[in-house]
């Protein structure tokens, strides 16, 4: 390569750089990204900021007293219940069993005779378990009176009473046959049997019902011979 050639190309090469340069810093360098337009201003009103307020205080949660546990049972109080609980259970078989229990049976002396047994059985479990409430529990008295424990047998008692004062009406105008004839006619025993039967009733009626007094069939008898 002569040297003509040589200076030739090198000339080339740096005025090819130097229009490298002029292009790089001309004005044709890509244009600057559009900035986004700015929003209208808001045409609410502006909320207004309320000045601070300080917490109402609150008063102090007063804490209760924890309840107190019940006191135990007092033994006293469980056995009085006990005993009222079993006298009004005595109470209500005296008024309301026995009395219609006596009466199914009264006009057969036989099963009369049983259903009055038991009657008296029971009475005298009443006097047992009174009697030791009594002495178990201070101060504790039956809650009724015998008036109520012996109301169904009084009841009988009247009630045998009348039936015997309607014998007697009827037989006090009759001679003594016609006495023993009446009574074997209405299938009672004769006519002196029939008087010990009652005079028996009265005895014990007297007995197992306080204050309870009979008649004298020989005053009825008397009062009413006149009659025929």
């Amino acid at each position: 390569m002569t040297p003509q050639l040589k200076y030739g190309l090198i000339s080339l090469f740096i005025l090819l750089d130097l229009c490298v340069l002029v292009y790089l810093f001309s004005g044709n360098s890509p244009p600057p990204a559009k900035q986004a337009a700015a929003p209208p201003p808001s045409t609410q009103p502006a909320v207004q900021q309320l000045p601070p307020q300080n917490p109402v205080p609150q008063p102090p949660v007063q804490q209760l007293p924890p309840r107190p546990s019940p006191p135990p049972p007092n033994p006293y109080e469980i056995e009085k219940d006990k005993c009222n609980s079993m006298a009004a259970t005595f109470k209500d078989q005296f008024l309301n069993h026995w009395p219609q229990y006596l009466t199914m049976f009264r006009s057969n002396d036989e099963p009369s005779g049983r259903t009055q047994q038991e009657y008296f059985a029971y009475r005298n479990s009443w006097i047992e378990a009174k009697q030791k409430c009594m002495q178990s529990v201070l101060g504790w008295t039956p809650p009724f009176e015998h008036t109520v424990v012996e109301l169904a047998i009084k009841e009988d008692c009247d009630v045998r009473a009348r039936n015997y004062r309607a014998r007697f009406m009827d037989m006090a105008p009759l001679s003594m046959s016609e006495r023993e004839r009446y009574l074997s006619t209405n299938g009672e025993p004769p006519f002196f049997s029939f008087v010990s039967n009652f005079q028996a009733l009265k005895q014990k009626c007297s007995r197992v019902v306080t204050g309870w007094v009979g008649y004298d069939e020989q005053e009825v008898l008397r009062q009413g011979q006149y009659r025929r």
